[in-house]
């Protein structure tokens, strides 16, 4: 990614999100160096600046600012994989509780197998990732509904924003190859 386009993106993020106005500026800039150090844009699609009420300072001298965080989304993670020139396929996806599914480890390593129910799908039950290598390794992850609420849990937003509304999905999805990338791939 070239300076200039950076720059570009950086500044339209600002524009469009005027939260980011009022944000801490020491923790916009380290949001800006991370998102460049990831070698991403914060486009909406590759990744977000997100802003959050944070307390800062003692329980008698507390008071609340607006700081900023670099997320990367699964578009960004999947993105800097694929830039490794490692990784043939990278997908993720939520299994219902009406699916086919079936998952399994032999001694030839993971295996899954999951065919959508055609009609109403009923409640999600699991979410996985899996990826191949170029040069055939398979790698596997799987959380169940239980892991997903974790993770949740741990969200500054998880009462509202995508965890709330009908993008619950691909942030079960995130979750599941943000963890499959974090620890399997390359």
């Amino acid at each position: 990614i070239t300076v200039d386009k950076f720059m570009r993106v950086v500044n339209t993020a600002i524009s469009m999100n005027h939260d980011l106005y009022g944000a801490d500026r020491r923790s916009l800039f380290t949001s800006c160096v991370k998102c460049a150090t990831d070698g991403l844009l914060p486009d909406g699609r590759e990744g977000a600046f997100v802003v959050y009420r944070t307390k800062i300072g003692g329980k008698e001298s507390s008071q609340y600012i607006q700081k900023c965080q670099w997320l990367p989304m699964v578009g960004g993670i999947c993105k800097k994989v694929r830039n490794s020139g490692e990784l043939a396929t990278i997908d993720a996806q939520v299994v219902h509780e009406k699916d086919e599914y079936e998952s399994w480890i032999d001694e030839k390593g993971p295996h899954f197998k999951h065919k959508k129910a055609k009609t109403e799908r009923g409640k999600p039950i699991i979410t996985y990732a899996y990826a191949t290598t170029k040069d055939g390794s398979f790698f596997f992850e799987e959380l169940t509904e239980e892991d997903i609420e974790a993770i949740r849990n741990a969200s500054k937003a998880k009462d509202s924003g995508p965890w709330a509304g009908p993008f619950a999905d691909e942030m079960r999805r995130k979750s599941a190859v943000r963890r499959l990338a974090k620890y399997r791939l390359p």
